[in-house]
């Protein structure tokens, strides 16, 4: 698709100041003996939007004496490219590695049967991870490539992609992992899609639902964006928000946001032409980063972590890394946290009541421990090489001889056997 211009330094000028890094070349040619120069870019709707941004700055910049738009082809004029499309079904390809991502392509696959199918054709790209046992490496298979062994789709391995440019229509990314390049994104008539489980600007990154929860955020949703070279910055497609249910999990809150993503994805492929035309750039105010969640961060300060933040933090990442403290100057990982309102109401005679006591409450089968500003109560636990057991076997075993936990010492403890579970586990 192809854009005309007359001055062709004019041209460049203005395509960098409007930052359209998806123009591909340029040409000469010539239009009713007039010489002009011709643009061309890699998708369908970066020509439209090329043509939109020139359109609206030509009066004050554009046309000036010896600066012409000529034409802005459409969809099908002037094209003989047999894979331009403008309506369903879609060819698509789909990105997704983990179970949040096996919503969407579940939704997709079974689309392709209904009466009045928006997909026609599906290629799975997926990524495999390395594990590692007796010190030998293996491939370990993706949720998303176990849904597409078992319901036949084609495969494509990651970054063994490749492709005739245009020979799919659009690409859709959901929870992938990888930073997709140029070459790849240019491969669809309509860009890549993303659907990223935050109301972006907030929360761009890896993980956006862990630090939703982790930041006690009233609000959340999904925001679908088109794919630019860098993460979660790309143009809004569709958003829609919703109330993060209370005391949420991060388990839970994927499960609600996967369903509400992909049924957003359907209606953005029922009119995807226009949903593209119409799309929006990001504000720029309101941007947070949703970094990985590692290990480091599972360690509980009691001096300093109040009790909802504790809370927050136990249903955010204790799907994902376990909750920890130090006895003795061993780890001590915590399971099962009990609701709030439980340890609150609890009377706990201690003389001597400061961060980090530990007290086994028998009635409720919980081992209460006090942080900043009360108490939070767990009802079992592993201490270092040892299996995991219930409060009481805790209390019985240990808890008698002392009722304090390790916390005077606990920067440099917790920051060795943090070093060491990274050597030990990458994390």
């Amino acid at each position: 698709m192809k854009i005309g211009f007359r001055n062709f330094n004019t041209l460049c000028k203005k395509l960098k100041a409007l930052s359209l890094d998806y123009v591909c070349s340029t040409e000469h040619i010539k239009c009713r003996g007039a010489r002009y120069t011709s643009v061309s870019s890699s998708t369908f709707h970066a020509s439209q939007r090329i043509h939109r941004l020139l359109v609206s700055h030509s009066k004050e910049s554009l046309h000036g004496n010896n600066t012409k738009v000529v034409k802005c082809l459409s969809s099908n004029e002037g094209t003989t490219d047999k894979y331009n499309k403008c309506n369903p079904p879609w060819r698509i390809v789909f990105f997704g590695t983990d179970d949040f991502a096996v919503q969407t392509l579940d939704v997709l696959n079974k689309n392709r049967k209904a009466e009045s199918p928006l997909v026609g054709e599906l290629v799975v790209v997926c990524s495999t991870s390395k594990g590692r046992r007796r010190g030998k490496t293996f491939d370990i298979m993706s949720p998303v490539q176990q849904y597409a062994i078992e319901n036949s789709l084609p495969q494509l391995i990651w970054p063994d992609v490749g492709g005739e440019r245009c020979k799919y229509d659009v690409g859709v990314v959901d929870s992938f992992g990888h930073l997709i390049p140029d070459n790849v994104i240019n491969m669809f008539t309509y860009g890549l899609l993303n659907i990223h489980p935050s109301l972006l600007p907030r929360w761009r990154g890896a993980a956006p639902l862990y630090h939703t929860i982790l930041s006690g955020d009233e609000e959340t949703g999904v925001t679908i964006i088109q794919i630019s070279p860098q993460f979660d910055v790309g143009p809004i497609v569709m958003q829609t928000t919703i109330t993060v249910p209370h005391r949420c999990t991060t388990i839970q809150l994927s499960k609600i946001l996967s369903q509400l993503g992909s049924n957003m994805l359907l209606q953005v492929l029922d009119d995807l032409p226009r949903k593209i035309e119409n799309s929006v750039v990001q504000p720029t105010n309101g941007v947070t980063l949703a970094k990985k969640i590692k290990t480091d961060m599972s360690w509980i300060d009691w001096c300093n972590y109040s009790c909802r933040f504790i809370d927050r933090l136990h249903r955010a990442i204790s799907t994902h890394v376990t909750l920890r403290t130090l006895w003795r100057g061993k780890l001590l990982k915590l399971y099962n946290m009990v609701d709030l309102h439980v340890t609150q109401g609890l009377q706990l005679p201690l003389a001597d009541v400061h961060p980090g006591v530990v007290k086994y409450h028998n009635k409720h089968g919980i081992l209460c421990i006090r942080c900043l500003d009360g108490w939070v109560g767990f009802k079992s636990v592993t201490i270092e090489r040892r299996k995991k057991m219930s409060a009481k076997d805790f209390y019985n075993g240990f808890l008698s001889r002392d009722q304090s936990l390790d916390w005077n010492n606990f920067t440099s403890v917790r920051n060795k056997h943090t070093e060491a579970l990274n050597k030990k586990y990458g994390t």
